[in-house]
Formats: structure tokens, C-alpha cells, sequence
């Protein structure tokens, strides 16, 4: 199932030119991604503490979004250590 998706992040990590523009692009979509989800956070607690009633799809999908988040922060700072690995002159070899 996440055959697709392993086999890009194994390009990307090996690549130096791919490395660098996912870098940029994960960089951009990690800034979207946080505004997104200081917004729908702040709209879900805006409608619980006024309305009374949170609305269940509002918090499933700020929860959602947090998770999406937290998963493009982590690709981030992996692809990034391995950017520093590779340019102090240590080798990174996948296994």
C-alpha cells in the first residue's frame, strides 16, 4: 500500500537534486500546513467555547490536520539531517 510513497522518499534521500527540491517544497507545504491548522484550531475552539456544543467533524478534522502537520515537520528534518550527513562527507547507504 505505501510501496509508491517509500520508494519516493528512498529517491529523494538518495538524490541530491530531488533531496533539495523537497526540501524547498516540504519547507513551503510545512508553513501552509501550520497556518491551516492554527485557523481550523482556533475556529473549533472559538465554536465549542461560544456555541457550547464543539462540533465532532470540526475536531476530527483539526485533528487530522495536526497529524498531516506533524508528518510533513518529520520529513522535513529527516530529509534535512540527511543533507547535513551528506555534505560533511559522511556516506548515508540504505539498507
Amino acid at each position: 500500500m505505501f510501496e509508491k510513497s517509500d520508494q519516493a522518499l528512498v529517491e529523494q534521500t538518495l538524490d541530491p537534486v530531488l533531496r533539495a527540491a523537497a526540501i524547498i517544497k516540504l519547507s513551503q507545504d510545512r508553513k501552509r500546513f501550520l497556518w491551516m491548522t492554527g485557523l481550523l484550531t482556533l475556529a473549533t475552539l472559538f465554536g465549542a467555547l461560544v456555541v457550547q456544543q464543539p462540533n465532532a467533524s470540526l475536531i476530527l478534522l483539526a485533528a487530522i490536520q495536526w497529524l498531516t502537520l506533524f508528518k510533513a515537520d518529520s520529513d522535513l528534518r529527516l530529509l534535512r539531517v540527511i543533507d547535513l550527513l551528506q555534505k560533511d562527507g559522511k556516506p548515508f547507504h540504505t539498507q
